[in-house]
């Protein structure tokens, strides 16, 4: 297993961040079955928030940024597993699985691009948004 430090965390709602006010976090890669525990220590008035996910035990997607904050952010599809409830503060505990994008996922990005009538700098630049604001859903998901 190997641990990293949890920089940020947003969950991804309608293909748009919810940024989660993180006070401290960590993420653990389990290696041996490609699954991820991520925890987020963050105020406790997230609490109702994370409590319906946990309640549902629903799928969600989020979008972590792991170690420092100039790395690029990684897409995992999670489920809340627990909570810890202390004074002003909660700790969310997640199960969550990486996402991988397929393996043509630029060429169909750059092909929808230029299909858009971009050129030049217009498609670089929507290209590089488009690319780190991928939120599609993972072809199998694996519980």
């Amino acid at each position: 297993m190997k641990t990293f430090k949890l920089v940020s965390l947003a969950l991804i709602e309608e293909n748009k961040n919810r940024p989660i006010p993180l006070i401290d976090g960590l993420i653990i890669n389990k290696e041996l079955d490609e699954r991820w525990l991520v925890e987020a220590y963050v105020p406790k008035d997230n609490l109702v928030l994370f409590e319906n996910l946990v309640n549902s035990e629903e799928l969600i997607p989020i979008q972590t940024i792991i170690s420092k904050p100039t790395n690029d952010p990684a897409t995992f599809h999670a489920r809340v597993k627990h909570i810890s409830v202390m004074e002003e503060h909660i700790s969310v505990l997640f199960d969550a699985q990486l996402f991988r994008r397929n393996n043509s996922f630029h060429v169909d990005l750059l092909s929808s691009l230029v299909g858009e009538g971009l050129a030049g700098d217009e498609l670089l630049s929507q290209f590089i948004t488009r690319s780190k604001d991928d939120t599609t859903k993972p072809q199998t998901a694996k519980s």
